[in-house]
């Protein structure tokens, strides 16, 4: 097994609630694990929210010593069926949405949102919806000086 990654790695656990919703209990616990195994660096473009090299061994020992290896590969199998994980060659494994994990509280529940109606959210569509309520809000503002002639605090 390769050195785990050093650093640190932000996460956001809105992200991890509303998971939970959707996820049965040990479904969670495995999912929670691959997120925690997960590379995390953006700048690693290629590689980021895919865990690498970990087999149904390594985290029996390292995360689940209880459970056996035929639970955990049924529970990724699960996992990968439902969507919150995709099988890659190599022994790779992709966490979807992972950067719901490392969002703002505000940016995750508009990622869920959109999960919820069907849409596959990603990172940009997310950031350029705030940006339209940040330009929507401004002209409100603009719209309440223009009527109400009263400047802004």
């Amino acid at each position: 097994m390769k050195k785990k990654p050093t650093g640190w790695l932000k996460l956001y656990r809105y992200a991890a609630l509303e998971y939970k919703k959707r996820m049965t209990d040990q479904e969670y616990r495995l999912f929670d694990v691959y997120v925690c195994r997960a590379r995390w660096d953006k700048r690693d473009s290629e590689r980021y929210s895919i865990v690498e090299d970990v087999s149904t061994r390594d985290i029996k020992i390292d995360h689940l010593p209880l459970w056996s290896v035929g639970k955990i590969s049924e529970v990724r199998t699960s996992l990968i069926r439902n969507g919150f994980l995709t099988k890659l060659p190599k022994n790779r494994i992709r966490v979807e949405n992972f950067w719901m994990y490392q969002a703002t509280s505000r940016q995750a529940e508009q990622g869920f949102r959109c999960l919820e109606q069907g849409v596959q959210p990603t990172e940009q569509n997310i950031r350029q919806n705030e940006q339209n309520d940040k330009t929507e809000l401004q002209d409100n503002i603009e719209n309440l000086v223009d009527t109400f002639r009263v400047l802004p605090l």
